[in-house]
């Protein structure tokens, strides 16, 4: 799911045979390693752009509050 607002982004399909036992996840298959780095691959580009996101919001905000603060007279 994206950061905000809240939304499907991927769907995974997990085709691997066998129960997600602590034996079975102790020693992954191959197609295992590879579901699991898709998934985290995406979870990462999807924070990483949040974290952007929230930057630039950070920065109009900054940006906001100095042209408020040029408009408001100090002189009687």
């Amino acid at each position: 799911m994206s950061a905000r607002p809240g939304r499907f982004i991927d769907e995974v399909d997990n085709d691997l045979p066998g129960s997600h036992t602590e034996a079975v996840l102790a020693s992954p298959s191959p197609e295992a390693v590879a579901l699991h780095g898709r998934i985290c691959s995406r979870l990462r580009d999807e924070a990483d752009e949040a974290d952007e996101a929230d930057e630039a919001d950070e920065a109009d905000e900054a940006d906001e509050a100095d042209d408020t603060d040029e408009t408001i007279s100090t002189e009687p």
